[in-house]
């Protein structure tokens, strides 16, 4: 059987991928929907927070959205034309624009004949290089690093990984934390 490759980094990305990708989603149906004139839709994305983010973001763009998108496809363009080709191909069947709804994953599941959670697991992937990529190089890509701008570090911290960061701050060595909280040392660097 043939062995997958998914690269994520769950501690580093844990949130930040998330309402990165969500935004990204909506971002490009707003933008497609709009240099098409095309004013009526239903948002890809429900949740307050984005849809609100989305908003302000095409307020303080949207005299510029057709150079947007183009800068915004050359970014991504650029970093997907290194991520392996069925990866991308899912990733890019989930983007939604003017009268054309991204697939469900569930949906892209059954077009590729691939489990639901690998298309999960692959989107993530694809999402993580994508965030390493704009971490290493935020000016080489402006719109993808914009778009995780103001995600907090703080959200994405587990509880656990909280109280570690926590006894750290404090002085404790790693070796005095994992004794306190009861966890192997590769734990404590996990959090860190």
């Amino acid at each position: 059987s043939k062995m997958e490759l998914w690269i994520v980094n769950g501690m580093r990305y844990h949130y930040i991928d998330d309402v990165f990708f969500e935004r990204l989603l909506l971002t490009i149906q707003v933008w497609a929907n709009f240099v098409k004139n095309e004013r009526t839709y239903i948002p890809v994305i429900e949740k307050f927070e984005v849809k609100h983010w989305v908003k302000q973001y095409f307020i303080n763009s949207k005299n510029n959205v057709p150079q947007l998108m183009k800068n915004l496809y050359e970014e991504l363009a650029e970093i997907l034309h290194s991520i392996d080709e069925l990866y991308v191909e899912i990733f890019v069947l989930q983007l939604t624009s003017y009268k054309k709804y991204g697939l469900a994953k569930v949906q892209i599941a059954e077009k590729t004949g691939s489990p639901k959670e690998d298309i999960e697991l692959m989107t993530l992937s694809v999402v993580h290089q994508i965030l390493d990529k704009v971490d290493a190089e935020p000016i080489r890509f402006p719109i993808l690093a914009h778009l995780k701008s103001d995600v907090t570090e703080e959200k994405q911290l587990t509880f656990s990984a909280s109280k570690t960061k926590s006894l750290l701050q404090k002085g404790y060595t790693i070796e005095q934390v994992a004794q306190q909280r009861r966890l192997k040392e590769n734990t404590i660097y996990d959090h860190i």
